[in-house]
């Protein structure tokens, strides 16, 4: 049988409705995008960012990759541009009042990042240790470029994706820099209303803990992209060619990742009921590459931490204890085993396959 491709997006006409209009408004809150893995979070995002008039002007930094530390946390922000424009710009105004002039002359619709010279790069790496007062603050000159925007009737709008990799111990200046980073979001929102943005992240306990710790009570709402509902289900799964729809929900559900694997063992040749135990035995070696790691590394306690999966084993969402369970919750979320949604307060596995994978274990 002849296989379809992959579909290049999936039919979210309610969602992109959604983030349309809350873009068009007038910017006050932080928006946290956040669902399961392999939801499609990444692409609704492309879709609507290719959907925009003319007049946004989207910076998008996504931080998978990102090794730490604020020199680097910076350079996800920027990168090397035109040396020769630059002067001509630079020639007639201060550093600073340059670069933002700079920046707003060659930004298109969509930037992944924030185009300056290396020289202007340099200014705004100020570390940890660093006394030259004289450098720009990161933050400040976003805001400054953003400032630009608004006067010559341009809409910015700010994109974090994989928020989840910054929640290590970073600093600037002594000051924690998730901190920072979230009150110059509130700033440019609620504050000043300059700039949209948008936070996504598949880690939602890690979003629980930075409207704790940022203090973002009234500041901010939550998004849920979640996986397709049936209907939407069966229709991805006509683009895909799948026949056996049924079948194939129970194992896989609204998943979009795994229909993609499913689509990828099919072009192999395999059949679908095959294919769907070769991903189901995937996530149970998974689980037990898991299960060796915990008794290895954490003994006795091990023990408890493998056992919370059991509260999984006979029914798919639960109530988080977050009093009693939030250290059981970390590790399985931090693994991409369990998914916690926040604004529910609730917690289930990440996938249909994962779910059945726990069954069988327990």
């Amino acid at each position: 049988m002849e296989r379809k491709g992959i579909p290049e997006f999936v039919n979210r006409e309610r969602e992109i409705k959604e983030l349309k209009e809350l873009l068009s408004g007038r910017p006050n809150l932080v928006y946290f995008l956040y669902g399961p893995i392999n939801s499609g979070k990444t692409a609704l995002l492309t879709k609507v960012f290719e959907e925009l008039s003319d007049d946004y002007r989207v910076f998008y930094v996504n931080f998978r990759g990102f090794e730490g530390g604020y020199r680097k946390f910076t350079r996800v922000f920027f990168e090397l541009g035109d040396k020769t424009l630059w002067e001509k710009i630079k020639s007639n105004m201060p550093v600073v009042a340059a670069a933002v002039e700079y920046v707003e002359r060659i930004a298109k619709k969509v930037n992944t990042s924030i185009e300056l010279p290396a020289e202007v790069i340099r200014m705004l790496q100020i570390g940890d240790d660093d006394d030259d007062h004289e450098k720009i603050d990161v933050f400040h000159y976003l805001e400054r470029v953003m400032e630009r925007f608004v006067e010559r009737d341009k809409r910015p709008v700010f994109v974090l994706d994989e928020m989840q990799i910054l929640k290590g111990e970073l600093n600037a200046a002594g000051q924690p820099l998730l901190g920072r980073l979230f009150n110059f979001m509130v700033r440019l929102t609620k504050e000043r209303h300059l700039c949209h943005c948008l936070c996504a992240t598949s880690d939602c306990l890690f979003i629980e803990n930075v409207y704790s710790n940022a203090r973002l009570e009234g500041r901010v709402r939550y998004l849920l992209i979640d996986d397709l509902a049936q209907e939407e289900a069966f229709n991805m799964y006509n683009n895909f060619g799948f026949e056996k729809k049924s079948f194939i929900w129970d194992y896989i559900g609204g998943k979009i990742g795994d229909m993609v694997i499913l689509y990828e063992w099919k072009k192999q040749g395999y059949e679908e009921e095959k294919s769907l135990e070769e991903m189901l035995k995937s996530d149970l070696g998974k689980l037990r590459m898991i299960e060796g790691d915990i008794f290895e590394r954490h003994g006795k306690e091990g023990e408890e931490l493998w056992g919370f999966l059991k509260n999984f084993k006979d029914f798919n969402v639960r109530y988080a204890d977050l009093r009693k369970e939030k250290r059981y919750l970390s590790f399985w979320i931090e693994e991409n085993v369990l998914f916690y949604n926040p604004a529910e307060g609730t917690v289930r596995p990440q996938s249909r396959l994962i779910q059945r994978a726990i069954e069988e274990l327990f």
